[in-house]
């Protein structure tokens, strides 16, 4: 798994735009739904990921660099992204620039 700050999930992430929820579902489902979202997402749209596979999560990190879009990271956290936990979910944080 990415090395980011592992949040609580009642981190306030204020409303985002968008939810994908893709638990139980692997690349590369999850990459084109993201891209998918994203194609008919505004700019500056966040869009909050549902996950439970650290492969997936690594997958929408790696293309998220290769793509430019944004891995949102919380206030103070101080690195390129962020994951909130709540179990065996995992929830990261895309804004599209």
């Amino acid at each position: 798994m990415p090395d980011w700050p592992v949040l609580d999930r009642q981190w306030p992430h204020a409303n985002p735009d968008h939810t994908l929820d893709l638990r139980d579902k692997q690349c590369p489902f999850t990459i084109l739904e993201l891209s998918k979202t994203l194609e008919s997402a505004a700019s500056g749209d966040l869009i909050e990921i549902i996950l439970d596979g650290p492969a997936a999560l690594e997958d929408i990190a790696l293309w998220c660099r290769k793509t430019g879009n944004g891995i949102e990271e919380p206030p103070g956290a101080g690195s390129s992204g962020a994951v909130a936990s709540g179990g065996r979910e995992r929830w990261i944080y895309v804004r599209k620039p």
